[in-house]
């Protein structure tokens, strides 16, 4: 019985994560969180599991707990839906067809820019070394990736002008 009870319990959270599966950066967020604390210096895996369950909400801790718990999150997700309905109505919302369009124009409009630059950056690299050269190419590429990224480029690769 008191073997048992050794098999059981580990001592080390390294132990305790290799067992569980986890990482021990895992289970030091399970002890913030409120794991079972360690009982004469040893970490009890049952208790462990069973709190783990618990927490990932595949044990019940009552027979009536689930059916309330579940028709909670119906009502809740059945008003975020009629917020959502009515948001699109009102036009604060952007149908899936429009997004899609805009980002493909994004694309298009950097894919343009950087077919343009061989024709911007050629003058600047006439008599230049190697180095500079490679200095001003990653500054041009740089400022056309950090301008679609903030969603700033414009048509022949100026920026827009922050509203």
């Amino acid at each position: 019985m008191v073997e048992e009870e050794k098999k059981l319990a580990v001592k080390t959270l390294k132990e305790l994560a290799r067992l569980m599966y986890v990482t021990e950066r895992t289970v030091l967020r399970w002890k913030k969180k409120g794991m079972p604390p360690k009982k004469e210096g040893f970490y009890d895996l049952e208790a462990v599991g069973i709190w783990r369950k618990k927490m990932l909400g595949l044990m019940r801790t009552n027979a009536s707990d689930g059916e309330p718990y579940w028709r909670e999150m119906i009502a809740k997700n059945r008003a975020r839906l009629l917020e959502v309905r009515v948001e699109k109505l009102e036009g604060k919302l952007l149908s899936r067809e429009e997004v899609e369009l805009r980002e493909r124009m994004r694309i298009l409009e950097a894919k343009n820019i950087f077919l343009v630059l061989p024709r911007q950056i050629a003058p600047m690299l006439v008599m230049k070394s190697q180095e500079e050269i490679e200095v001003i190419l990653y500054k041009a590429i740089r400022g056309i990736i950090n301008d679609f990224g903030r969603d700033r480029i414009s048509r022949y690769g100026r920026r827009d002008e922050q509203k």
